[in-house]
């Protein structure tokens, strides 16, 4: 998939020009929900006619960058044509962040984890990805159609092969030299009975039985944080909601927390998902448990996943000052907010703390996208997952830990956490090259317009 992502567009653009406008829209509609149904089924968890109308969602939203570079290169220079499909293709993934419920979940981006591209994000976020395949497929494009010009091909793609694959000069698993770090647990177990909890939202009256398995739960939990600790752990982390608590249990975990994190000498970053009688939503919450102030702040997710039943919280991540640093902390689909995690640097946090829940198959995927945010913002991130994959970053997105948890159980992934922030201008400026492109899409549909108008008034053909 990667590879195909960067040779894709090029073929689908010249095979559209010898076609109609209209029937080039109808053509990359149709190609491109089918490809939308093969690359994400089973990583969408929606069956039957409504992952099929998802999926022509997905491929009519991905045909606007064709069309409007079908539409425009007729009038436009070919050194100007060359930019409209990546300015077009990252407008359109910039509006689809804005006004989607998944924000940006989908980038073709997403689809790319080398170093260079990571290192790339930090200056332009992952829209600057996106350019790059969108210029690679403008190009590719441009090149087969001359058929003469395989030289420039060869140079533009090593041009952007070589920003896309940069060597980091690092080995992986290795932090910077100099770099602070801090030993770091991610623990991630399945619910187990205690996912029994989840009947309280329907009414459910077996609260005896259900309080047994949420305290066998915690108890489970709190071991796990006792063996972190004993494997030379200072900082653990919880995976998403790894502790369903009905809201009469839940002072009695936190003074459990509290205690441990004293007695150990540890951070801890626990999650909880509390259960209030009456509502039909449940708080899913991150809390930040210190050695010297128990327990230190609250988190509550501010970005729930559509239809899930939770309710949003807090309006940006939380900061946390501690013993071992400035802890950020952000939860799960959080991270499919670029500008949302971006508000982080107010506070210039040393490491962004991430807890999360997967499905096996989405798991690889959700990992490059945590990288990413770590790299727009110049800062390591710790992302503790169930049923994905469990990582750590440096605050140049390079992977330290990786550490599959989908099997089920309970997994301690153990790893070294960089305690360190870089300044980027992307966490300065934002979404500046999405901007610019927007611009940049609409001063080429003007030049487009004018010499479309021209060549009419004096009775030339541009197609």
């Amino acid at each position: 998939m990667p590879i195909a992502i960067w040779i894709g567009p090029a073929l689908l653009i010249h095979g559209l020009r010898s076609v109609s406008w209209r029937s080039a829209v109808g053509v990359a509609t149709a190609l491109n929900a089918c490809l939308a149904a093969v690359h994400w089924y089973g990583l969408i968890p929606v069956k039957g006619t409504t992952f099929l109308a998802t999926a022509l969602a997905i491929g009519a939203g991905s045909t606007v960058p064709y069309a409007a570079f079908r539409g425009l290169a007729g009038g436009l220079s070919p050194m100007m044509a060359m930019l409209a499909f990546p300015c077009a293709l990252v407008a359109t993934e910039g509006i689809v962040g804005i006004v989607s419920p998944s924000g940006s979940w989908g980038s073709v981006a997403y689809t790319q984890n080398a170093s260079g591209l990571l290192r790339l994000a930090g200056w332009t976020g992952s829209a600057g990805t996106t350019f790059l395949i969108g210029l690679a497929g403008s190009v590719g494009s441009w090149a087969l159609a001359e058929r003469r010009r395989w030289t420039q091909l060869v140079a533009g793609v090593v041009a952007i092969g070589c920003v896309a694959w940069w060597p980091t000069g690092r080995p992986k698993g290795a932090l910077e030299p100099g770099a602070r770090g801090v030993r770091t647990a991610m623990v991630s177990r399945d619910w187990g009975e205690s996912e029994l909890a989840w009947g309280l939202l329907r009414g459910s009256t077996d609260t005896v039985r259900i309080k047994r398995s949420v305290g066998a739960a915690h108890d489970s939990l709190i071991q796990l944080t006792g063996q972190a600790a004993d494997s030379g752990a200072l900082l653990v982390v919880w995976s998403e909601l790894a502790a369903l608590t009905p809201e009469s249990q839940k002072p009695a975990l936190l003074e459990r927390l509290a205690l441990v994190a004293r007695q150990r000498g540890i951070h801890i970053v626990a999650t909880i998902g509390t259960f209030t009688p009456g509502l039909e939503t449940i708080i899913n919450e991150a809390v930040v448990v210190t050695p010297d102030a128990g327990i230190a702040g609250h988190y509550v997710k501010g970005k729930p996943v559509w239809g899930d039943a939770e309710h949003g919280g807090s309006a940006a991540p939380l900061v946390q000052s501690t013993a071992l640093g400035r802890i950020g902390v952000a939860i799960c689909f959080d991270l499919d907010f670029p500008a949302f995690v971006r508000l982080v640097n107010a506070q210039q946090p040393d490491l962004l703390v991430v807890p999360a829940r997967d499905w096996p198959a989405i798991g690889p995927m959700h990992s490059r996208i945590a990288a990413f945010r770590s790299a727009e913002n110049g800062v390591g991130m710790v992302r503790s997952t169930t049923g994905g994959v469990s990582s750590a970053s440096d605050e140049f997105g390079r992977s330290l830990v990786s550490e599959r948890t989908e099997n089920g159980g309970s997994v301690i992934a153990m790893g070294t956490a960089p305690l360190q922030k870089v300044a980027t201008v992307y966490a300065t400026f934002g979404d500046w090259l999405t901007v610019a492109s927007t611009a940049g899409l609409i001063v080429l549909g003007i030049a487009s317009h004018l010499s479309r108008r021209e060549d009419r008034s004096t009775g030339v053909d541009t197609g």
